[in-house]
């Protein structure tokens, strides 16, 4: 195993000790690699290094730590430190005895430094900040003097044709970052012993399990109906649920309080018979014949793709109409997928309206 724990092996780890054991194994498990997941998780990937390759125009004439080899890359980062024309550092690398850290920059205030983090997303959220907290309680054990901590985010005010800078936003998380850091690092041994014995710590259900590419191979081995496919399961209710003990659906006992639907959920499987609500005989009823089945796609891009979109916002791409005249009888299929070269909203509109008619449900 590695000697000294990365940002990604902590953070799992935190998350879940037998994630962080597996994430430091020399060669972790295909399901981590990035490199091997689907076309669209390949895609986000890209993404963030062309996000990152975009951020550098924020940093002009800053120096880059270009060495290979982790401990020449760390005495190249001190280099470039201890020069006072140094203003920023790129790719710089940081080690202390049992972690290591590489940030996207730090820059020079005074005779302190501010980590900057880029990160392809709209919004500040936990895991984000705990990335930065990471990378504090690294680069403060290795005693670098720190005065800040920045999410370099994408601004929802950027437009295709503006310059690179103009992608960008910066959000101020020094205090939430800190703050976290200092748990963390009251944490190193404790992570750094369980991520590196001879054996991984045993499956335990936790709210990281609902997202975890390993789930079905470990926690979820031989689990129906976990807990987490509660519908409308919030990540806090998630975690309360499974504190309590309750690793499936059928584990919750009536006496918890659930929502509605999740009442309706859990009652279904508990039974195993599909349960109405409502008057579905009347809302059937209701139904004026042909009937039309409509389904669409939207996606997302770090980048916008077409003029006047924002990072990130949903662009409408495909749909799918069936028309049915009676139950189970389709009559006609129709689909639309925009050309990838400019945003056919507009004929996409035009087409559904014909497609979807004027009669019928």
């Amino acid at each position: 195993m590695p000697y000294r724990l990365t940002r990604q092996v902590f953070l799992n780890a935190v998350a879940c000790p037998r994630l962080g054991w597996f994430s430091r194994l020399d060669t972790p498990p295909h399901q981590l690699d990035p490199e091997q997941g689907s076309l669209a998780a390949r895609f986000q990937l890209q993404e963030a290094r062309d996000v990152h390759e975009r951020a550098r125009a924020l940093f002009p004439n800053a120096a880059t730590v270009t060495r290979q080899a982790y401990e020449a890359a760390c005495w190249q980062t001190q280099d470039f430190m201890d020069r006072q024309s140094t203003h920023t550092v790129l790719e710089p690398a940081f080690g202390t005895s049992a972690c290591r850290a590489r940030p996207d920059a730090i820059v020079r205030l005074g005779d302190d430094w501010r980590i900057c983090e880029v990160k392809p997303a709209l919004n500040r959220t936990r895991a984000l900040v705990d990335d930065l907290a990471y990378l504090w309680m690294v680069l403060d054990q290795a005693g670098v003097n720190l005065g800040g901590a920045s999410l370099i985010l994408l601004s929802r005010e950027y437009r295709p044709g503006m310059p690179d800078h103009a992608l960008f936003t910066t959000v101020d998380v020094t205090a939430e970052a800190a703050r976290q850091a200092e748990h963390f690092r009251q944490r190193v041994d404790e992570i750094d012993a369980l991520t590196g014995g001879h054996e991984p710590p045993l499956p335990v259900l936790t709210a990281r399990c609902r997202t975890c590419p390993l789930y079905p191979s470990c926690a979820g081995k031989g689990i129906e109906h976990p807990i987490f496919h509660l519908p409308h399961l919030t990540p806090a209710r998630l975690e309360s649920l499974i504190a309590r003990g309750y690793t499936t659906i059928r584990d919750i006992p009536d006496s918890e309080a659930l929502t509605p639907r999740q009442t309706l959920a859990r009652e279904s499987i508990v039974s195993g018979k599909a349960l109405l609500t409502g008057d579905l005989r009347a809302d059937l009823a209701a139904v004026r014949w042909p009937a039309r089945y409509l389904d669409f796609e939207t996606v997302g891009t770090a980048i916008p793709l077409y003029p006047d979109l924002a990072p990130l916002e949903p662009l409408p791409f495909l749909y799918s109409v069936r028309t049915c005249d009676q139950p189970g009888r389709m009559r006609s299929h129709k689909i639309f997928l925009s050309p990838h070269n400019r945003d056919a909203s507009h004929d996409m509109a035009e087409r559904l309206l014909q497609d979807l008619g004027e009669d019928g449900s």
